[in-house]
């Protein structure tokens, strides 16, 4: 026997997935006053070892010298240009719960869910008559985060937190 679903009569929660993009190399970018569209930037886990990984690189170090999270501080061309910088987790952690406020303002705490230090979802079930669509929110949060700390997310927008997630990364 085969089940039948209605899924009309299912709750549509409407879950947002935020991610902040570049993260780390974003927040020193803007901690250091630096050009976040033309800055190379990379933020290495341990700058005394040749090996250590990168933790995150600026858009203009990914487009120039293909050097992304997970590759390596040797990989990194000897170009004066390039800001090699050490991680400082307190700004990131810091950072991160900035944005948290920022999201609480939109939805109430129970609603939000940190998945990592620099994505979360949350849902706008019921919020529709104080802030409009769950596109409206994304929008606002985007621009929020934007104006009050130079960083830009990502959101993906669906029914739940898997459809949110594959929505943001697509």
């Amino acid at each position: 026997m085969q089940i039948q679903i209605d899924y009309t009569k299912l709750k549509d929660n409407k879950v947002i997935c935020a991610d902040a993009k570049s993260f780390f190399a974003t927040v020193e970018i803007f901690s250091r006053g630096l050009d976040p569209m033309k800055s190379m930037l990379a933020v290495v886990g341990d700058l005394s070892r040749r090996g250590s990984v990168v933790l995150a690189s600026s858009h203009a170090l990914k487009e120039r010298y293909h050097i992304k999270t997970g590759s390596r501080l040797y990989e990194i061309p000897d170009d004066r240009r390039i800001h090699i910088v050490p991680a400082r987790m307190s700004l990131y952690i810091d950072q991160s719960m900035q944005i948290l406020e920022i999201i609480n303002r939109f939805a109430p705490i129970e609603a939000i869910q940190p998945y990592s230090i620099d994505e979360v979802f949350f849902t706008t079930l019921g919020m529709e008559r104080i802030f409009g669509s769950t596109y409206d929110v994304a929008m606002s949060l985007k621009r929020s985060v934007y104006r009050e700390l130079g960083l830009l997310l990502g959101v993906g927008i669906g029914p739940n937190k898997f459809l949110a997630k594959v929505v943001l990364d697509n």
